[in-house]
């Protein structure tokens, strides 16, 4: 995956069924500390709430995800909530809903429902986007192919972070987008430019 959708800013939606209140929150997220701080602060929010439920799924690892239920019974909050994710494909975006239990029994099939609804609901008024997915490396470029290094990443819409301008190179940290990663690579060996990955994002 070169590319994901994702939502541009958080919002909010609230469902109702027979007295119980869920109130659902879609917040983009880029990394699984990001998931736990926004799941931390939605309990602060609705500390009276009976469920706080939740999923999400990460770009760079579309296997990496979560769906949790907290106390509703198996598969019928988090895996309906991550549905609503997959259905529109999006990633690096955690929904949560709050339930406030009403009294009355919703039944698994109601259950489901629920947070589907309240995940849809969430989501109505989102903002969708599309993200590449960047890669950031060092590169360790000798002064002698500096020049034929920046003519040759022209059109790979590189981004310098930063230079470290020593005696012999200069240690340049670049950002590129993934889908030019490969050529980039090809580059780099064909020039004999040392270079460490760092991360992607």
């Amino acid at each position: 995956m070169n590319e994901y959708q994702c939502i541009v800013a958080s919002t909010e939606g609230l469902y109702k069924d027979k007295n119980s209140k869920f109130f659902s929150f879609a917040i983009p997220i880029f990394s699984i500390e990001d998931a736990k701080y926004n799941l931390k602060i939605c309990k602060e929010i609705h500390p009276k709430a009976n469920h706080h439920c939740y999923a999400y799924r990460m770009a760079l690892d579309p296997n990496q995800y979560r769906a949790v239920d907290a106390g509703e019974p198996s598969y019928t909050a988090g895996k309906p909530i991550l549905n609503v994710l997959d259905s529109k494909v999006l990633h690096n975006v955690i929904i949560i809903v709050a339930r406030y239990f009403g009294g009355t029994l919703l039944g698994t099939s109601g259950l489901i429902h629920a947070y589907t609804q309240a995940s849809e609901i969430a989501l109505r008024t989102a903002t969708f986007c599309t993200k590449k997915i960047n890669v950031c490396y060092f590169v360790y470029v000798n002064y002698d192919v500096l020049t034929a290094f920046q003519n040759q990443t022209k059109t790979l819409d590189l981004r310098i972070i930063s230079g470290d301008y020593e005696i012999e190179n200069v240690i340049l940290k670049v950002e590129i987008a993934r889908d030019f990663e490969a050529t980039f690579k090809v580059i780099l060996n064909k020039l004999a430019i040392t270079f460490a990955y760092q991360y992607s994002q």
